[in-house]
Formats: structure tokens, C-alpha cells, sequence
């Protein structure tokens, strides 16, 4: 372990100037009114202990043997300082001398922690003594704290090169039978493989000898000096913890879990298996591709047909002279990438990434690669004794950097490569292992690191804090987003910080590729709303790298576009001259690259963060940039569609919870940074003061950036307004000087930010549904499992639960249907009830405050709202099934809650007569006209008199050996007091990320039903119940798990009730309304709606028609005649030429007065006469509008009339039905499956 090629000084490399305030003052939670940063520790427990484990350890664990406490863990202990770890050694050993028979010290033999000060030291206790040890460690001066040392594994479903291709071979013909598990429905199922990694493990470590060989003389002397500090264990080794016998009991049964080894990773980054159905793309989207080529193909053909070569000879000249400027002989196919992005453009200035030095945290590289010009040191941070690279993963990543082959090159050949080997060959790496890696990446002093690596787990606190300290010391890092694509909420960490460059994959075409991961942010909820992540997008797909040994391949996955965008970093960075490259930091490099980014059409913000990387646009920032702050997104303009999803969906209106954006401050002119003072709004235009404007921010912006929270409430007396709203915030970032300035002075930059936005008038209640969002609970703090229990692999529920994420489609759903949906992050206890007609419950499975509970009740029953729950499954012995031994903790995961937490919800719905119950029901429905997959839902057990229940044939499958169909209640619409409830047993069906079966036209028609009257067969008269209902069965409701402390992962639990950012104003504790008595006001007046419905086209009109609720309108004019409705649609044309008249006719009679006055007051000077001539331009220019309108109109109606006598006419018929002519052949009515003519016919 530790083995390297060359080395880098030894020296100390504090945090950078962190603030103590750092970890609380990241800013990357809005709203979340929590310290979500805090290090979690989510499972007592760690890797196996006896890996590097030396003689300390050895003692010990022979020790441990007579008391049977053997089951050794592994922690990371983590120090306030900086020392060398013959110190820190030394330290633990004095303060836990009570307890040497309990704990080990392991060595860990490489060069950042032999060489160089270290913050963290490898333990390995024993887990029965772990808490007297916890306790003992906080008297150690200098202790920070303890986490378990994760376990990651890459999983990497692609083939591999070299060594490893037989016997992965092998293992593919293993894995062939799980291949058959996979069914089409489920979008993102991710079987248990065999444990590929040891099998692989053990010819490679075979194969590791030979190489052995075959290396410098330097590299085996090291080698051998390692062996004898101890041969390391293999990986996947344990230290006597094993899982119990049974644990593979019942296999095959739904509750048999297990997760792939090591910690939580999400599919490959890199070369997606074509094996797999759920991996493989869609044929269109090869096709597109296939027709892409073909096209550009056929275009340059046909243009050296027309024109010759001369062009081509032209362009091939200067080519010729740019290579010859930098020394080397570069050529690309024209679709190759470093095309595509014209890398050309600064190859031909000269810049090829010169002076730049890049880390590779991958697999390794070979020694001397040909396509790899300077590679300046290769180190080893594994326990696999071997430098290169067996697998193919990091050579490729390093070719599409910096390759000079001319078949596949890279983006800066000239870049000084430092390679990382962090990942073994069989894919296993530790967080420990990268820890040591980051610190010494810092004592190189490098300006970039690649990780094409990442995962959901944004609570591993070692690894993501240490990312904070790589890049407050000024390192750029890039990382891939995921390969969890299409689903939203999929982002991997740590490319989800703000601090690093997160790239998402985009085909050749510009279009998002299909598995490219997409946003928001999920750190942030459930209080909080997430940020834009990706922030580039880069080309991802069929992207050509270089082989272990020579030659080129080609590759997808969004591991491949980052280094794309590592490679365009380092060829910027280039661009800069030597005395101005103390610029270069993590913040001014995405300034760049966000502020030169080409925006792609059709693709929302958490498709695409801010667009596809453009050279040459970032080129010229950075040629003129000086440091400043700015804001990701740079303009908030609410009504900006598709891009704004999903604020673009809805205006704003008067009454309404407040619309939250949370965004990214950037700051470039230091690590450190802090608002001078409150942002400010500002609106500018009637709309725009009108808008309610209020922040929450980061008090200390570390490292490189923050947060800003908008959270923006239209005022009460804007009930009827209909218009545009233009406003722009404000605010100042102070930093201290810049190292590498010539002036060491405070710095500060002044940041404006326009607003924009679509108020309309306040739609009536009916239309309104409130969404609440704060009762789910998110991954990473617990183990939660999936609503689907036919996903094992994939077990944990970690895409946000969140209409922005996983329940997207079924928010556009909704707001297609002409329903405004607001999303309520605050207790439900937290709004006016009067102004909503539906309160909307999704898969919750947090609990309830009492105070939520009671104004609920209230709602319903004195208030008339409907309240509608979509339940998912609980059975409390089925839980304990679930569990499952994770070999990263070396630890029992147990569920801490079911799909849902339904002795939660039944306390919510006990005020109204329901409850459900403990059955698993799979199977499906019919609901009127619609057929609902059940996909394991639970049952409704008690329900009052007066409501309709539908009672269906279905399957429970709760507890062992269940699975006998019967009769059970999943859906009923229950009266309660002035309003309604209705509860659906199964959320699955809404759940974007693997439903099987959408019902999104179900909750539309559902809430058609309850809100605006209109019969959807939900409430058959024969589903009436006449006396209260009660499931067969039935004796308790069921009952929270007496086993789990729950406590520590519930939000509402952990917070006592209060009304947070995301409420209005009026009911925020203290409440912060502007002053005035239309901020009084909570609800609209009694003659809003009808002033609403009254006013909805008036005004100013065009932006906001564009958010009329269209779709409530048609289904009233559906139900009348065609003739009515044209009648209607000609009035409602003649009306607004009326309009446009009367207006025309009125600015023609001011035009007058004006004149004279404007004669009479000839004296008053230039600007009177210029706006008086302003005034009159603008005249005519309305009449000439009016005009054309006018012409259009008369233009269509003659055209439609002509075209409407020529089809009557080609109708016409004849005794034998001939004659319809060539018309009626062209509009569809003739020689359709004609009969050919028979004699009779002559």
C-alpha cells in the first residue's frame, strides 16, 4: 500500500482558513432550520477490522478471543490539528491505557500518512467496549470525533480490459440468471449480482505478482519494503463477523433483503451493461444517433460535391499550423468530442493545458502510457500492490483528459497527470483510503481532481468534509452527477455540493441523455426546497478514451463527461498567463463555466443545471475576470418555461404559501465569505411591488459559496390584479484579500439579481390543492425502505418523496389538469384552510404533530376541505423480516418504519372515522374507469357509515407464507362534517421512479370529483355503506416499533411545532408582513372568486392568458354542442375586435389634446417635444397592430370559407357513390381498401 512513482514535499495543509462556523455555515440547506451538516452516525458499527490491521492489533485481537468479543470494527478518529501520527499515537495510547486490551491502532503505510501531518487515525475496537471508548476519546485533547470507515464498491457494469477480462467473463456466465429477475415496469431495479469483487479479487491478486515483475527496480524495492511491514489482508476479509446462519433463509420471499456490498452506490458512472434492460437505451435514441451521423456524413459529402476541397484544405492548413505551434499532431473525427466543444479554438491560440497539474482519483494508470504525455507521479492508496490499472476505468478517464493520440484525444495533452489509484481492480475502496489521497492531493498543490465516482450517502461526514478542505485550499474538483437517470432526485454526491462542479451527460446531439441523473437537491428537505444541480452539462455518450495499453474505445455514462469537463477546465486554466492563475479557485472556474454555458432548449433547471459547456464563451470570461460573487441562477424569472420548471408551471396570486427558489451563492473572491446585510428587494413595476420578498441566507459563505433563499408571497390586495411583476434583488458579499493579489485589502462585490414573474387573480378554492411535503423522510439519516417490494437490491427510499423529485409527474399532472398546486414545507397547522379545496398526503412517513392533527379536523369538518391520502404498506413482523447484514458496518439494518408510517396516518384520520390496517395488498382495481396497480399497499380496516368503499379482489402478502387472494377495502370517499376524506392504500402508482402502473389520471379525476363536483364513478351508489365498516379480522390497528428509537430520524420529532419560512407571512412566528391592512388579510373576500373569474382576461394580460387553467374551462365546453361552441368562440372574437377598436378610437381622440398641449407648452424644452413624439410613435404603432389583427382575422375566415366549400364540394355523391375526385382522395374519403371492379361494376 502507498506505492509511488515520485513524490510531493512534505508539508502542513491546514482547512484553509475555515471558520468555526464552517460546517453549520456551508449554506447548502434553505430553509432547513436544522444543522442537516452534523455528521449523522447512522449504524453502530464498521469495515472489517483486521484490514492493515499491524502488530498492535495482532496482540489484541488474540486477546479478545477468551471473552468472545472478537467482531473488531474499524473507525476513522478525526483531530481538531494537524500532526504527525507518531503524535497522535502516542496521545490515544496515554489518555485509553485502561482500555489497550480493546482497541488497536492501525498502521497505514503510504506516503500522506508516513510523510505528512494527519487530522484522522484507524482504530479498531471492539464493539462491546465502543461506548466506554466514545466516552474516553472526548477527554483526548484535540479529539474531533468517530466515524466507522465506509466501505465503497464501484459495481461497475461494463467490461473490463487486461487481466480481469477472463475472469470476468467467468462471472458474467453466474450473473445470467439474475439477468431473467428483471421485469420491464420497474425503472430502476438493481438485482443482488454475485459478490463479483472477491471472485475477481482472487486471480487478480495472483496476476498482481506477475506485474510485480515486470515494474522498475524502484517500485519493487518498495514494494518489498511494504511486505515487510506486514502483508495487508485481502479485501472483503473479515474480522471474524460474519452474518448468522439464516441469513439467506427464504431467498426468493419479498422479505428477504440484501444490499450490494460496501457503501450505498447507485449504477455504474461509466460504460452502461447492454445486457441489462433497465441500463440499456432506448432504441430511438441509438437511432437518432445512427441518423445524426448519417446526416453530418451526407453533408460533408455533398459539400465537397458542390464546392471541392478547398475549403477542407483550408481548414486542414490551419489545423496543420496549430499543431505545429504546439508541437504535436493532433486530429479528430468531427464528431468527436474536443470537436464538438471546439477545443480547436484554443489549440490554434496555442494553450494545450500547460502548467496545469490534474489528479485522477480512479483505477490507476499504466507506467510510460503512450497517449499520456507527462505523467508526473502515479501513487497506490490501496492494499492491492500494483500501480497500474487493471480494469480500464482510470486509463480511459485519464485519455479523455489528456490523451495526445490523434484517434482519441483529449483536451489538454500538455497537463502534468497525477494519478490516484483509490479503487482496487475488483473495485473496492474504503473512505479512509481517500482521506489519505485528498491530503496528499493538497501537498502536490494541484490545480484539478476528477472523481468519476459518486453515490446517494451525503452523511458519510469524513469524506464530504474532506472535499470542503480540498477545495477551500483551491482545488477544482469535478464530479460525475449519476447514472440514475431518468429518474429525478438521483444527484450523487459529492458532485451535489456547491463547492464542486457537478456534470450531468448530454448526447451528441444536445439532447439529455437518457441516463444522465437529475435534480433537485435532496440535503435540503424536508423543510427546505433543493438547489440546481448539474451545473454543466458535457457529452457523455459514445465519448472515445483511451485502453489500458494503447488504442482507443468508446464509452457512455456521465463518468465520461466529467472528465470532459476536467479536461476543458485544465485547458482553460492554461489560458490564463502564469502571473493571473492565482485566480484559478473552485469558485471563478464555475463563474466561467456556468456564465459562458449554452443553454439547451426543452430541458428544465434539474435537467440541465445551467447548459452545455462552451470553450470559448468561458475562454473570455476568464480572459477579463476579475473576482467577484454572483448567483446560481443569475436571474430568477418564475415565468421562464421549460427552463424555471416547476415554477414556470404556476403564476403567482394573492393568498398563496410562498413560492421557495433556493440558490447558490458563488464566491470568487475567497474561500471565506459573509453578506454585508440583509438582500433587499425592490419591485419595479406595479406587479413587482405588489411581491412580498424575504431571504434566508448562509452566515458564513465556506468554502467558495453559500446559499440565498427566496421565498416569494404576492400581497392580499393583489386578489384581482392581472399582470406582470418586475423586481430585482440586491445584496453585498464582503471577503478578505485573496492570496496571490497584489492588494491584501477586504474585498466586496455588489450581486443584482432580476425578478420576474405572472401575477393573476386569486383562483377559487375549489381549484386550489395544498401538497404537503414536510411528512417524508429522507435518505441518508435512516433506513427506509422501498414502497416496491419487488426491488431487493435497490432497498432504500432515497429519491426525495417530493413533487419535485420522484412525484414529478404526477405535480404536472395536476397542473395540466388546471389545478394550482402550492407545496407547504411548514406543520399543516400552518395556512388558512378557507382558501384551499384539497389538502393533499403522498407516502408519508413522518409523524404528526397534535397541533396538525387538530386543525386538520377542523378543516374538514367546519371548513369543507377534502382531505386525500395515498397510503403505502406497514406490517411490524414483516420489518423485522427486512432486516439485513450490511458488510460495510458490519451491522443488522433494520427498517425504522414501513412504506408508509401508518400508525401515524391512522392518528391522522382516526377525527373522521378511518383506519388502515397491517395488510400488504398486491393486485388490482377498478375505479370507475380506471384499472390501478395495487403494488403492495395496505388495507383500509375501518371506515364510517355514509361513504363509498370499494372492496376489490387482491392478494395480502404480509408475514411469512401469506399470499391468499381475498375481498379487501382499498379506496373509500368518506364524508366528514362540511368536507370530505379519501384514502387510496398504495402510493405506487404516482411514484415516477418505479411504479407499475401510473394512475396520475386517477388523482385527477379524483380530485375533479371532490373539488369541482364532477361525477368520476368514484362513489357508485352501490358502494354506499350503510352501517360502519370493519375488515374481517380486524382486532388492533398497528402499532409504532417498540424496537426503534425513532426519534433520531423524525424531523417533526427533533423540532417543536413553529411555522417556518415556507408559511405566508401572516402565520410565521413572529410574523414578518409588510405593514399595512391588506397584510391582515388571510383569506380572499367574499366576492374574490366570482372577481376572479370576472377579471381572468383583463388587464395586462398576454403573459398571464398564458396561465389560465385551460383545461377546467374545456371540460365545461366539451359537454356542449359544436355549433354553441363556435357561436361562442366567433362572439368572443367579434368582442375583442370590438375591444381593440374602442381602444384605437380612444387613443385617437386623446390625440389631439395632447398635441395642443403639447403646442401650448412649446417653451417647457427638448424633452416635452421628445415625449411627445414618443407618444405619438407608439400610437401608430397600435393602430398599425390593430390593423394587422384586423387583416389576419378577415385573411383566415375567407381562407377557412374557400377551403370549406372546396371539401363540400369533393364530398358531393353520386347514385353509384363515384365522383368524389382527387380532392376527396386527398382528404382521406376515397380509395381506402377499395374492392377492385367487377364485370357487374363495368
Amino acid at each position: 500500500m502507498g506505492l509511488a512513482s515520485a513524490s510531493c514535499p512534505a508539508q502542513l495543509h491546514p482547512a484553509a482558513e475555515a471558520p468555526a462556523t464552517a460546517a453549520s455555515a456551508n449554506g447548502i440547506a434553505a430553509t432547513n432550520n436544522t444543522q442537516h451538516m452534523k455528521a449523522q452516525q447512522i449504524h453502530s458499527g464498521s469495515t472489517e477490522g483486521s484490514r492493515n490491521a499491524g502488530s498492535d492489533s495482532q496482540g489484541a485481537e488474540q486477546q479478545c478471543r477468551g471473552n468472545g468479543d472478537c467482531n473488531w470494527q474499524t473507525w476513522i478518529v478525526r483531530f481538531a490539528e494537524y500532526k504527525m501520527l507518531s503524535e497522535h499515537k502516542q496521545a490515544l495510547k496515554k489518555a485509553l491505557a485502561h482500555l489497550q486490551q480493546h482497541w488497536a491502532w492501525l498502521e497505514r503505510p503510504n506516503k500522506a500518512a508516513l510523510q505528512h501531518p494527519s487530522d484522522f487515525a484507524l482504530l479498531s475496537v471492539a464493539p462491546l467496549q465502543l461506548q466506554v471508548l466514545r466516552a474516553a476519546l472526548q477527554q483526548v485533547s484535540g479529539f474531533r470525533d468517530m466515524h466507522p470507515d465506509r466501505r465503497i464498491r464501484g459495481l461497475l457494469n461494463w467490461q473490463p480490459e487486461g487481466e480481469l477480462a477472463a475472469a470476468f467473463s467467468n462471472v458474467q456466465q453466474q450473473q445470467q440468471h439474475h439477468l431473467a429477475l428483471r421485469t420491464q415496469p420497474e425503472r430502476l431495479r438493481m438485482q443482488q449480482e454475485p459478490d463479483v469483487g472477491r471472485q475477481l479479487q482472487r486471480s487478480l491478486l495472483a496476476d498482481a505478482e506477475q506485474q510485480t515483475k515486470q515494474q522498475p527496480a524502484e517500485q519493487q524495492q518498495q514494494q518489498q519494503q511494504q511486505q515487510h511491514q506486514g502483508p495487508p489482508p485481502a479485501a472483503g476479509s473479515s474480522s471474524g463477523v460474519s452474518p448468522p446462519a439464516d441469513a439467506d433463509e427464504d431467498a426468493d420471499s419479498i422479505w428477504t433483503v440484501s444490499k450490494p456490498p460496501g457503501r450505498l452506490t447507485t449504477k455504474p458512472t461509466i460504460g452502461l451493461d447492454p445486457r441489462n434492460p433497465a441500463d440499456r437505451e432506448d432504441s430511438l435514441g441509438r437511432e437518432e444517433l445512427r441518423r445524426s451521423s448519417r446526416r453530418r456524413n451526407l453533408l460533408s459529402s455533398s459539400w465537397q460535391r458542390l464546392f471541392g476541397s478547398s475549403s477542407g484544405a483550408a481548414d486542414q492548413q490551419r489545423q496543420q499550423q496549430g499543431q505545429r505551434k504546439l508541437g504535436r499532431s493532433l486530429t479528430a473525427a468531427a464528431d468527436a468530442v474536443t470537436v464538438l466543444l471546439e477545443a480547436g479554438k484554443l489549440w490554434d491560440q496555442g494553450y494545450s493545458g500547460k502548467g496545469i497539474k490534474v489528479g485522477v482519483f480512479d483505477t490507476g494508470i499504466r507506467e510510460g502510457h503512450p497517449h499520456i504525455r507527462h505523467i508526473k507521479e502515479r501513487t497506490n492508496w490501496t492494499h492491492q500492490q500494483s500501480l497500474s490499472d487493471g480494469l480500464g476505468h482510470g486509463s480511459f478517464v485519464a485519455g479523455v483528459i489528456g490523451s495526445q493520440d490523434t484517434t482519441c484525444p483529449g483536451f489538454a495533452p500538455d497537463v502534468e497527470l497525477y494519478t490516484f489509484k483509490v479503487f482496487t481492480d475488483d473495485q473496492v475502496s474504503y473512505t479512509s483510503w481517500f482521506l489519505d489521497a485528498f491530503n496528499y492531493a493538497i501537498s502536490c498543490k494541484l490545480h484539478v481532481i476528477n472523481l468519476s465516482i459518486g453515490g446517494p450517502d451525503f452523511l458519510d461526514a469524513p469524506f464530504v468534509e474532506k472535499v470542503w478542505e480540498v477545495t477551500s485550499n483551491g482545488l477544482i474538483m469535478i464530479s460525475a452527477i449519476g447514472n440514475d437517470g431518468p429518474l429525478y432526485g438521483t444527484l450523487n454526491n459529492p458532485a451535489d455540493q456547491p463547492d464542486v462542479i457537478g456534470v450531468g451527460g448530454i448526447d451528441n446531439d444536445n439532447n439529455i441523455a437518457a441516463f444522465s441523473s437529475r435534480g433537485m437537491t435532496t440535503w435540503e428537505l424536508p423543510a427546505g426546497t433543493g438547489r440546481i444541480k448539474p451545473d454543466v452539462m458535457a457529452y457523455a455518450k459514445d465519448v472515445t478514451g483511451s485502453k489500458i495499453t494503447t488504442g482507443c474505445r468508446s464509452l457512455s455514462g456521465t463518468s465520461v463527461a466529467s472528465p470532459v469537463v476536467a479536461g476543458a477546465v485544465c485547458l482553460l486554466a492554461s489560458t490564463l498567463p502564469e502571473e493571473r492563475r492565482w485566480l484559478l479557485n473552485p469558485a471563478s472556474m464555475k463563474q466561467a463555466l456556468v456564465e459562458g454555458a449554452f443553454r439547451l432548449p426543452q430541458l428544465n433547471m434539474h435537467e440541465q443545471g445551467n447548459g452545455r459547456i462552451n470553450l470559448p464563451a468561458s475562454q473570455a470570461i476568464l480572459a477579463n475576470y476579475t473576482p467577484r460573487a454572483s448567483l446560481i441562477p443569475p436571474a430568477i424569472h418564475l415565468a421562464d418555461c421549460p427552463y424555471m420548471w416547476p415554477h414556470c408551471k404556476q403564476p403567482l396570486y394573492a393568498h398563496a404559501l410562498p413560492v421557495v427558489l433556493n440558490a447558490t451563492v458563488v464566491n470568487g473572491m475567497a474561500n471565506t465569505g459573509y453578506f454585508a446585510g440583509p438582500p433587499v428587494y425592490e419591485g419595479l413595476d406595479e406587479g413587482g411591488k405588489m411581491l412580498h420578498v424575504t431571504f434566508q441566507y448562509s452566515e458564513v459563505l465556506w468554502p467558495w459559496s453559500g446559499y440565498l433563499a427566496v421565498y416569494v408571497q404576492v400581497s392580499p390586495a393583489a386578489e384581482a390584479f392581472s399582470g406582470n411583476a418586475t423586481g430585482r434583488i440586491t445584496f453585498t458579499i464582503t471577503s478578505p484579500g485573496q492570496l496571490g493579489a497584489e492588494s491584501k485589502d477586504p474585498q466586496s462585490s455588489k450581486v443584482v439579481v432580476p425578478l420576474s414573474a405572472v401575477i393573476k387573480p386569486t383562483p377559487p378554492r375549489e381549484q386550489r390543492i395544498v401538497w404537503d411535503v414536510l411528512h417524508s423522510i429522507k435518505y441518508p439519516p435512516g433506513y427506509v425502505p422501498r414502497d416496491n417490494l419487488d426491488i431487493k437490491s435497490d432497498v432504500l427510499d432515497w429519491h426525495g418523496d417530493h413533487p419535485y423529485t420522484n412525484f414529478h409527474e404526477a405535480y404536472d399532472a395536476l397542473r395540466g389538469a388546471g389545478f394550482s398546486v402550492e407545496l407547504l414545507a411548514s406543520p399543516a397547522s400552518c395556512f388558512d384552510p378557507r382558501n384551499y379545496g384539497g389538502y393533499l398526503v403522498l407516502d408519508a412517513e413522518e409523524e404528526w404533530y397534535k397541533e396538525e392533527v387538530a386543525a386538520l379536523t377542523s378543516a374538514v369538518k367546519e371548513h369543507g376541505m377534502a382531505l386525500v391520502v395515498f397510503a403505502e404498506w406497514y406490517h411490524e413482523e414483516s420489518l423485522k423480516q427486512m432486516k439485513f447484514f450490511d458488510d460495510n458496518t458490519r451491522s443488522w439494518w433494520t427498517p425504522i418504519t414501513g412504506g408508509s408510517n401508518v400508525p401515524a396516518l391512522n392518528e391522522l384520520l382516526a377525527p373522521h372515522g378511518v383506519s388502515l390496517g397491517e395488510r400488504i395488498l398486491q393486485g388490482s382495481t377498478s375505479l370507475g374507469k380506471h384499472t390501478l396497480q395495487v403494488a403492495y399497499g395496505s388495507n383500509i380496516a375501518t371506515f364510517p357509515a355514509g361513504g363509498h368503499l370499494h372492496v376489490s379482489h387482491l392478494t395480502d402478502v404480509a408475514g411469512k407464507g401469506a399470499g391468499v387472494p381475498g375481498n379487501y377495502a382499498a379506496f373509500g370517499v368518506a364524508p366528514s362534517g362540511s368536507g370530505k376524506v379519501a384514502v387510496f392504500s398504495d402510493t405506487n402508482c404516482l411514484d415516477s421512479s418505479h411504479n407499475t402502473g401510473p394512475c396520475f389520471e386517477f388523482l385527477v379525476a379524483l380530485f375533479q370529483q371532490l373539488l369541482l363536483g364532477k361525477d368520476a364513478g368514484l362513489t357508485p351508489a352501490d358502494k354506499l355503506q350503510a352501517a360502519p365498516f370493519k375488515a374481517a379480522g380486524f382486532t388492533a390497528a398497528p402499532q409504532r416499533r417498540a424496537d426503534v428509537n425513532f426519534t433520531q430520524y423524525s424531523w417533526v420529532l427533533q423540532h417543536p411545532h413553529a411555522c417556518h419560512m415556507s408559511a405566508p407571512c401572516q402565520f410565521r412566528q413572529p410574523p414578518d408582513c409588510p405593514a399595512g391592512d391588506a397584510w391582515k388579510q388571510k383569506h380572499p373576500k367574499a366576492a374574490a372568486g366570482s372577481s376572479a373569474a370576472s377579471t381572468g382576461s383583463s388587464g395586462s394580460g398576454d403573459a398571464a392568458q398564458q396561465h389560465e387553467e385551460q383545461p377546467l374551462q374545456e371540460d365545461v365546453s366539451n359537454s356542449q354542442p359544436v355549433e354553441e361552441q363556435q357561436q361562442q368562440a366567433a362572439a368572443k372574437e367579434a368582442e375583442k375586435l370590438q375591444q381593440l377598436a374602442d381602444d384605437a378610437n380612444k387613443q385617437q381622440q386623446q390625440q389631439q389634446p395632447d398635441k395642443a398641449s403639447s403646442s401650448a407648452a412649446g417653451g417647457q424644452g427638448h424633452h416635452a417635444q421628445h415625449f411627445a413624439k414618443e407618444q405619438e410613435q407608439a400610437q401608430q404603432g397600435q393602430r398599425s397592430a390593430f390593423i394587422s389583427q384586423a387583416v389576419t382575422l378577415a385573411t383566415f375566415i375567407c381562407v377557412a370559407g374557400v377551403i370549406g366549400i372546396v371539401v363540400l364540394w369533393s364530398m358531393r355523391s353520386s347514385s353509384n357513390g363515384a365522383g368524389r375526385g382527387k380532392w376527396g382522395r386527398r382528404w382521406g374519403y376515397a380509395q381506402v381498401g377499395r374492392r377492385s371492379p367487377s364485370p357487374l361494376d363495368v
